[in-house]
């Protein structure tokens, strides 16, 4: 019996050390843990501090940004309002008689900077960027007439650099939609086309599909890389036209990839 007790007195002793230490390696683990929670409180802590300070930051840039577009609505309405205003009255004839050609000049210069005024009022209207909302204001109007108006607008720039423009179209038609925006997005294609490219030409095709209107703009500029091919003209096949367009290419649009909301070129 006292053999007995005595085996059991030693075995309960093992079994009080062993739970001794697992017990300490529990508190270690859970010690552990919880120094762990704590330096992750502590980084959210101080992430949320800095989130803060940005989210304040931001803010400040907002009413900077707002501060800045209310201060240039009147810098930038009142030269162009005389511009505008100026050019009304020498096509009046107040200041003199002008001839057929002068006239048409002129005419082309108060389309021109009303269009510029009516950009100009939508850049200043923080509300509605900020609301990310553009009011569309739909007319009647006859395209034929609208294209020749953008085309009319470029083609200056377009005879500085030697390019033809031609317009092709349909019979004519008459749309119901928002003129400017429509007149703006056209102007943007061509402008483009003008700005990339050197010499050839510049062709508008108006199309009418059943109840659709195809608008096209092509040019012979020297396009742009994707994905192993070329969008544009490319007067043979050989190789080393190839590798010259493409170095023109990187030429061309190198400033534009460097922006974040320029134009990706993609070219190797």
């Amino acid at each position: 019996l006292g053999l007995q007790n005595a085996f059991l007195f030693a075995k309960t002793e093992q079994y009080a050390q062993d739970l001794e230490i697992k017990v300490r390696k529990r508190t270690r683990e859970l010690q552990s843990s919880q120094d762990e929670l704590l330096k992750s409180l502590k980084n959210v802590e101080e992430t949320k501090q800095k989130l803060e300070q940005a989210n304040l930051r931001l803010k400040e840039l907002d009413r900077l940004k707002s501060m800045f577009i209310a201060s240039m609505s009147h810098e930038l309405r009142t030269p162009l309002n005389s511009i505008i205003g100026f050019t009304g009255i020498l096509l009046q004839g107040l200041a003199g008689e002008i001839n057929k050609e002068q006239k048409d000049q002129l005419s082309r210069v108060s389309r021109a900077g009303n269009h510029l005024l009516a950009l100009i009022t939508d850049v200043i209207d923080v509300s509605k960027i900020e609301a990310g909302k553009v009011d569309i204001y739909p007319e009647k109007f006859i395209l034929n007439e609208m294209v020749e108006e953008a085309a009319d607008a470029i083609r200056a720039d377009a005879d500085e650099k030697g390019l033809a423009v031609e317009y092709r179209a349909d019979d004519s038609v008459r749309l119901k939609t928002d003129r400017r925006r429509l007149l703006q997005s056209v102007m943007n294609l061509l402008s483009n086309s003008v700005k990339y490219s050197e010499k050839g030409k510049i062709s508008i095709h108006v199309e009418k599909q059943n109840n659709q209107v195809s608008i096209s703009v092509k040019d012979t500029g020297i396009g742009i890389h994707v994905d192993g091919s070329l969008i544009g003209v490319l007067p043979d096949d050989s190789d080393s036209r190839l590798d010259h367009v493409k170095r023109r290419q990187r030429i061309t649009f190198a400033p534009l990839a460097e922006t974040d909301h320029g134009l990706f070129n993609g070219v190797d």
